[in-house]
């Protein structure tokens, strides 16, 4: 029998696990929820190909993402949305004055602004959101590596041996979403700017993950190998904590309900 592919997503106080069909979310009061997951190309499976999957899937993953976080998060899931405002705050001042209007600014000005702000976001996130968040997303990707190598799911020892760091996480694609944002589009006129930078957007949504995609189905080859390195230094030093055994019970479960969600969908 083909084995469920699995994601997840880490909260303050659990984990959700999520396939291609059903979603659990467990948390560290004994808590269970769960559900089914489609996507509009189950419905329009001519847009099922390469660019638009992408695309589309990156914005229903956004919107469920941030839907799961309202629904948990006492206040409305604004403590998610607090970094993203103190970044906007401090990036929006910085580049309207780098970038004078209708004066290009150098390409490494453009790479330094982007760097930088990269670097506020990922400080912002890191310092702001609660630091059980991040233990929980070392658990997830544990959890996750047992399942891929048939581990036992009752045996916390052996899943807490298993590496924190997973090449399909979130954190290696924002590497490549930062690398592509090195790229600009030439000066144009005001509303063929805008027109244009919506369009890149898209472009370089899709083109982003679709090498994400084919760089982490060969994860062996020397060049997947350096294009993944730079989120997996981030998942090592950012992004992930080692989880404690209560924490890795929490993301058991929840793969447990999805895995058995599954089965019975096959049955």
């Amino acid at each position: 029998m083909k084995k469920s592919r699995l994601a997840g997503q880490s909260f303050p106080n659990g984990i959700l696990i999520k396939s291609k069909k059903n979603w659990a979310l467990a948390l560290e009061n004994g808590d269970v929820q769960f559900g089914s997951s489609s996507s509009w190309l189950d419905h329009h499976p001519r847009l099922d190909i390469f660019f638009f999957r992408s695309v589309i899937a990156f914005f229903e993953s956004i919107a469920f993402s941030y839907r799961m976080q309202r629904n948990l998060s006492s206040d409305g899931g604004r403590s998610f949305l607090r970094p993203l405002i103190y970044y906007l705050i401090i990036i929006i001042p910085i580049s309207l004055i780098v970038a004078k209007p209708n004066v290009p600014i150098p390409w490494l000005t453009h790479v330094g602004l982007q760097i930088f702000s990269f670097i506020v976001a990922f400080y912002l996130f890191f310092k702001m959101l609660p630091g059980n968040i991040w233990s929980f997303h070392g658990a997830e990707h544990k959890v996750v590596h047992a399942h891929e190598q048939n581990i036992d799911l009752d045996d916390l020892d052996a899943i807490a041996e298993c590496s924190r760091i997973h090449n399909r996480c979130g954190t290696n694609l924002v590497t490549f979403f930062a690398a592509a944002s090195f790229l600009r589009l030439p000066a144009l006129p005001p509303l063929a700017s805008m027109v244009g930078t919506v369009g890149y957007v898209f472009l370089y949504v899709g083109i982003c993950i679709e090498l994400f995609r084919l760089v982490v189905s060969a994860p062996k080859f020397a060049l997947s190998r350096m294009l993944l390195a730079p989120g997996r230094l981030l998942q090592k030093y950012v992004t992930t904590k080692e989880p404690n055994h209560d924490q890795l019970a929490v993301a058991v479960k929840a793969t447990k309900t999805v895995l058995a969600l599954d089965d019975m969908r096959k049955a």
